[in-house]
């Protein structure tokens, strides 16, 4: 019998998989280091298992009760390794459904871009089928980012400047990556997803719309950016990868076509405006 493995089940990605594969009637195995985390509701539909990436045995266990995967590498500097350990753990996995960043490349000197190009090949490497999701930036960094300044000030930062960048419902990758854990014919494939693209001003006048009050967006200087972002206790590497990220969107170099997505999703991606309907108590 068929079980599918999903990783990341409580953050924004891995949680819509999990919803979306449920709702197809799938067997699914939620892998959670802290089942406290876990939506209730997803768990009472799901066969949950521990999953510990630092510990070898519980990768193997939770490997080992499933014959396909959706993998989200986390966002640790040690996250390369990890997911290499997972991946040459794989003995019963038939297929691979991998989230990675857009660019990725095992040469790059971006400390991001390098970790996720190495997962991609030790995952070809491996010889399992796997296919490669590469999203724009998330409609939903507003809510991790944004919403607390929205709330408190009417008003959000990024060092953005006002260039349009490509942006994703995370629901709508969520519902990509289960269609393809269940249908074949996508091994080999690195799809870029991006729903549509938005600059700073105009989410700021969507979010002035909808929340029925004015919001202004201002471009922080990089270096005052980071300062709140120390303060929202985030470490500091991270931070690095954050700003150098912002620099690219800021450059307008990592805008995306939203072709594969509507391809692959046989309907309209979510606007930001249908995102903010959907979450407006959050801001």
């Amino acid at each position: 019998m068929e079980k599918i493995l999903i990783t990341g089940v409580t953050g924004m990605i891995g949680s819509y998989v999990l919803q979306n594969l449920i709702q197809k009637g799938i067997n699914t195995l939620a892998g959670v280091r802290n089942s406290k985390k876990l939506d209730k509701n997803l768990f009472s539909n799901s066969d949950a298992v521990y999953l510990d990436y630092t510990k070898t045995d519980s990768i193997e266990k939770a490997l080992s009760l499933a014959n396909k995967v959706f993998l989200v590498p986390p966002m640790h500097p040690d996250t390369s390794a990890m997911m290499k350990n997972v991946i040459s753990r794989m003995k019963s996995i038939k297929a691979i459904v991998c989230i990675s960043a857009s660019g990725a490349d095992a040469n790059s000197t971006f400390p991001l871009l390098r970790w996720h190009g190495e997962i991609k090949e030790a995952i070809i490497n491996s010889k399992i089928p796997c296919t490669f999701l590469a999203p724009a930036h998330f409609y939903q960094n507003y809510i991790q980012f944004c919403s607390e300044s929205i709330r408190e000030e009417d008003t959000f930062y990024f060092p953005q400047g006002n260039t349009k960048k490509s942006m994703i419902d995370t629901y709508d990758i969520g519902e990509i990556a289960a269609k393809l854990l269940v249908k074949d014919g996508h091994a080999g494939n690195t799809y870029n997803l991006a729903g549509y693209d938005y600059d700073n001003l105009e989410i700021a006048s969507i979010l002035t719309n909808t929340l029925g009050k004015e919001i202004k967006y201002i471009d922080i200087d990089p270096i005052e950016y980071k300062k709140m972002l120390l303060e929202m206790k985030i470490p500091e590497w991270k931070i690095e990868i954050f700003l150098k990220l912002n620099a690219a969107w800021k450059a307008g170099s990592r805008l995306k076509s939203n072709e594969e997505a509507k391809l692959l999703l046989n309907r309209e991606l979510r606007s930001f405006e249908e995102f903010l309907g959907n979450n407006k108590e959050k801001f």
